[in-house]
């Protein structure tokens, strides 16, 4: 049951508005994630995580809640955001062989992460599919949880990186291609998984 919805605004504006220039972004080094030792044990203001804070505290006002009712945080998003969430390097993404980042789900405490309101929860970054067929992607299969029964169903995400994941009685076949302006050799080859491989994937 959805209890309410948020958005905010744009927290990349004049640091990359595409792709092509989004990986260049970077995190502290130290960041604990990634196997980084933290200087002065603190991470360093990411600006997409503050933006996801100030989103979770302006939707518990009207709810009368308090960030400490808050025990779990469910992360979904390109793998350029999913990977800036928790602070990784992005420039594998925006350099050949264009292979990404980690695509396996990460579990990590929320104040690691940054959202230093909200001390008792814990953050679940989903896994992605490829370099290029993120979070999202799962997260929108779990969401749909197509039926290929009666036929191939066709997911679609479209956006300045387009996705989409073909379901089959087999399993589901993914693949991405720029949508706008992209870097034309960043497209990377479909990824090919069986059906129980996704749910072992994203299985909490």
């Amino acid at each position: 049951m959805i209890l309410i919805l948020g958005a905010g605004g744009k927290w990349l504006a004049g640091v990359g508005e595409d792709h092509k220039h989004r990986p260049r972004l970077r995190h502290t080094p130290g960041n604990p994630l990634i196997g980084g030792e933290p200087q002065d044990h603190r991470v360093q203001p990411n600006p997409l995580v503050a933006q996801v804070e100030r989103m979770l505290l302006a939707m518990l006002e009207p709810l009368e809640a308090h960030p400490e009712d808050i025990r779990e945080i469910a992360v979904a998003g390109n793998t350029a955001m999913a990977a800036s969430f928790i602070g990784s390097d992005l420039l594998p993404l925006a350099s050949a062989p264009y292979e990404g980042v980690s695509n396996e789900a990460t579990y990590a405490s929320a104040e690691t992460v940054g959202l230093s309101r909200f001390p008792l929860a814990t953050c679940y970054v989903l896994p992605g599919i490829s370099a290029f067929v993120g979070p999202d992607v799962v997260a929108g299969l779990l969401a749909t949880a197509p039926d290929a029964s009666a036929g191939p169903v066709l997911f679609l995400d479209l956006g300045t990186n387009g996705e989409l994941a073909l379901v089959t009685e087999s399993g589901v076949t993914a693949t991405s291609a720029a949508a706008g302006h992209e870097v034309p050799n960043a497209i990377p080859p479909a990824s090919t998984f069986g059906q129980e491989m996704l749910s072992s994937r994203i299985s909490m």
